[in-house]
């Protein structure tokens, strides 16, 4: 026969520990490598800041695939700019 208490006290600390668990997830702390954390904790807040500003997933945005082309080269020549930007202050 399973002892009642023991087995809520069980439950309990595991309740505790995936809580606790879920929200280091939440904050990007899944990793073990501090790095990929914090691109995660980045992805998170983009994320979270892009349904704020737009209330769509990009899952469910269903924007032709031309747009989505577009904007994908509108962000790599934003990139290339910021590069030279970095390289010129030497």
């Amino acid at each position: 026969m399973i002892d009642k208490d023991l087995l809520i006290k069980k439950l309990t600390n595991q309740n505790k520990f995936l809580k606790s668990k879920l929200k280091e997830a939440i904050k990007g702390n899944i990793t073990s490598d501090p790095i990929v954390n914090k691109i995660i904790a980045k992805h998170i807040e983009r994320h979270q800041e892009g349904m704020k500003n737009f209330g769509i997933s990009m899952q469910d945005n269903n924007k032709p695939l031309k747009d989505w082309v577009l904007d994908a080269q509108q962000e790599s020549m934003d990139h290339i700019l910021y590069l030279e930007k970095i390289l010129k202050k030497d």
